[in-house]
Parts: structure tokens; C-alpha cells; sequence
């Protein structure tokens, strides 16, 4: 016999009480659930009486005790609950007191009748003195208890395992149901937690059991969809790190630059170190997505990198003109230069006519491409710093 036979014979004698049986037959107990509709009424304790006669008419040779749960529909707790131990054991055929049938034969007639052929045991008890039949009885009795109160304590620990399992699938739940958008920006710490989060749920829930009355298919439906966000998630974690990291060089790049930049003049040497890696850590900060965490604080450092930069840019400039011009003026042609430009301005001109007629006359008495590879500078800004310089020469 097995649990179908069982649920199938118990359904069809309590189809007139209106519920639906399931049975879990585990070792020496069977676990059997009554589900109800909610207007539907059910006298727990009837029923509970039915099914316990039931199980004795059907005597199922190693089913010691039972335990009945009943509830309202599809509700995962029960509302009722009661267990019962079975009593199997036939009842032991009376004796026959040969004496009063046939004097004589006492001893052949016993030996045909004797029911130790059919239940031993029963000789035994009948035949022992009343104080080892007590101590029998009490044993037996003393037995039931134990098994009784273990079957309890057996379905009360099994309940509180069920409750925390539905704990899990409900965590599950509200993790999957989490909204979450790979374009949205997220702190890493957040992230990092709901990733263990999840690890740890999914483990949780692969290692469950099919057991009796517990909902294994609803915990192993959210196993696909919590890897699917994982997966999600990790891709967004090592977008985030990896732009938090991207944040810090860029920061430490500009420190740097700083650092060396810090209490002018410099040389040119140092003020393009300094260019170098503010330039390196605008073009990090460049490749930070915009998706990300961190991109905010990249898009206000990058603007005051490109500052600095900026600022620097025109110190170096400024320097390497001045420069440039006090070596030009060293040459031949910027000593005809200076002599040229001094007559124009003692003539009476105006600074006007003296800025318009020097900065061609440069341009052409020097060649651009010599200027660029000897001084380092374009020749336009220093054509007009040069004429400043004649105009403002006493």
C-alpha cells in the first residue's frame, strides 16, 4: 500500500465532509492534510475521528500513528492540528476452559485449542502473573507516550523548518522584484551587498529538500530569475568599480600635477610634467560612462583639471616667449629688427599705426618653421609680444 492507495481510500469516505486529502507517508508516520474552501465548515474533531477509524479498518502493518493538519485553501499555515496513534494489534482469542467440556482429556483438548498457535503473545500475557502483565502494560503504555511526544516534537520542529523556508522564498521574492536599471547609477557598497544577498540566497534555496506539504516547486521558480540578476548585477558592479578606480587615478594623476605646479616660476621642463599629467587624468575621467556612480564627481573634476591645465598652458606660453625674444634679439635680424622699429617710433606714430606696421615687418624677417623647432612658440604671439616690448622700450 502506498500514499496514493491511502489519500484515494480516505477521499472516498470523507467526500461527503467536502475537503481534499494529501497523504506523505514517512517511516512509521503518515502526515495527512485537509484543505477546505472558506465558506465551507468542517468539524476538525468528526473528521479527525473518521480517518482515525479508517486507518485502524485498513491496517497498515508498519503505520504506528498519524497526524492530521487541516486548512483554509491555498493558506500556508494550517489552522488545525491533532495526532493520533493507530491500535492494530487484533484482539487475543479467549482461552477455552476445557475442564467443564470433557473430563479427561484436559490436556489434548487444550493442545488442539490452545491459542499460542495463532497469537502467542496472548498465551504469554494470560498466563504470567498479574504483576509482569502491569509491568508489561505500563512499558507498552510508556512506549506510546515516548512515541507521542516525539511525533510532536517531530512536527513542531518540521513546522518551524517550514516557516523559514517560506521566510526564504518571500526574501527571494522581494529581491527578484527589487527594481533594477543597468542604466542607473549605483554605489558599489549597495551593490556588493545585494550580491552576497543573492549568493546566499540561492544557495539556500538549491540546497532545499522535497519534503511533505512544502512548497519546493514555488522556491525552485525563483532560482532562474534571481541568476539572471545576478548576472546583471555583477556587470554593473564591475562597471562601477572599475569607474570608482578609474576616479581615484585620475584624482591622484592631478595631485600630482599640483604638487609640481605649486609656487611658480618653473621651468618648462616642470610646467610640462605637470601639463602631462593633468592631460592623463582628463582623459580618464573622459572615459568614466555616464551611467555610473562616480560620473558626477568626474565631470566636476574634469572641468577643473582642464582649467588648471589651461592656466598652466598660458604660464609655459608666456614663458617661452619671453624667452624666445630675448634670443631673437640677440640675432642680427633682431638687432636690425630693433633698429628698424626704433626709427617708426620716433617718427611720431601712433601705437595703432607702430602695431600694425611691426608685427608684418616681423613676420617676414623670421621664418616661422626655424621659430617653432628653436623656440618652441608659434611665431604670431611672438611677433606681437616683441612689438609690445619696442613700443613700451625707452
Amino acid at each position: 500500500m502506498d500514499e496514493a492507495t491511502v489519500a484515494k481510500a480516505l477521499q472516498t469516505d470523507l467526500n461527503f465532509q467536502k475537503v481534499r486529502i494529501q497523504v506523505r507517508w514517512v517511516q512509521s508516520q503518515l502526515y495527512i492534510l485537509a484543505s477546505r474552501d472558506e465558506e465551507q465548515y468542517i468539524n476538525y474533531e468528526f473528521l479527525f475521528s473518521l480517518i482515525q477509524t479508517r486507518l485502524e479498518q485498513l491496517r497498515i502493518p508498519t503505520v504506528e500513528g498519524f497526524t492530521l493538519y487541516g486548512k483554509v485553501g491555498s493558506s500556508q499555515e494550517p489552522e488545525w492540528k491533532k495526532v493520533g496513534i493507530l491500535t492494530l494489534c487484533p484482539s487475543p482469542i479467549q482461552p477455552v476452559d476445557t475442564l467443564t467440556i470433557v473430563k479427561g482429556k484436559v490436556e489434548k483438548i487444550k493442545a488442539e485449542f490452545d491459542p499460542s498457535h495463532v497469537f502467542p503473545h496472548t498465551t504469554r500475557l494470560v498466563n504470567e502473573p498479574l504483576s509482569l502483565f502491569k509491568q508489561s502494560w505500563i512499558k507498552q503504555n510508556l512506549v506510546k507516550v515516548f512515541i507521542a511526544l516525539a511525533t510532536i516534537a517531530l512536527v513542531g520542529a518540521w513546522f518551524g523548518w517550514e516557516r523559514s523556508q517560506q521566510q526564504l522564498i518571500n526574501q527571494a521574492q522581494i529581491l527578484n522584484n527589487q527594481p533594477f536599471d543597468s542604466n542607473q547609477p549605483y554605489r558599489v557598497a549597495i551593490l556588493e551587498s545585494d550580491h552576497q544577498n543573492i549568493i546566499n540566497t540561492l544557495s539556500k534555496l538549491k540546497s532545499l529538500a522535497n519534503l511533505p506539504f512544502f512548497a519546493y516547486a514555488e522556491a525552485q521558480a525563483q532560482i532562474q530569475p534571481l541568476q539572471m540578476r545576478l548576472t546583471k548585477l555583477d556587470l554593473k558592479l564591475e562597471m562601477e568599480r572599475k569607474a570608482e578606480k578609474d576616479l581615484i587615478s585620475a584624482q591622484k594623476l592631478a595631485e600630482a600635477a599640483t604638487a609640481i605646479a605649486k609656487n611658480p616660476p618653473k621651468s618648462p621642463q616642470e610646467w610640462r610634467l605637470a601639463l602631462n599629467k593633468w592631460q592623463k587624468s582628463v582623459k580618464i575621467l573622459q572615459t568614466i560612462p555616464a551611467s555610473t556612480f562616480v560620473n558626477s564627481a568626474a565631470k566636476k573634476n574634469t572641468k577643473e583639471y582642464l582649467a588648471s591645465y589651461q592656466s598652466v598652458t598660458l604660464q609655459l606660453q608666456k614663458q617661452l616667449i619671453s624667452v624666445a625674444m630675448i634670443n631673437v634679439f640677440k640675432t642680427d635680424t633682431g638687432r636690425g629688427i630693433q633698429a628698424e622699429m626704433g626709427d617708426l617710433k620716433s617718427s611720431g606714430v601712433s601705437k595703432g599705426e607702430f602695431m600694425n606696421t611691426c608685427t608684418p615687418f616681423i613676420s617676414f624677417n623670421l621664418d616661422p618653421n626655424q621659430i617653432k623647432k628653436t623656440q618652441e612658440v608659434e611665431l604670431a604671439p611672438l611677433a606681437m609680444a616683441m612689438c609690445n616690448y619696442l613700443w613700451t622700450k625707452k
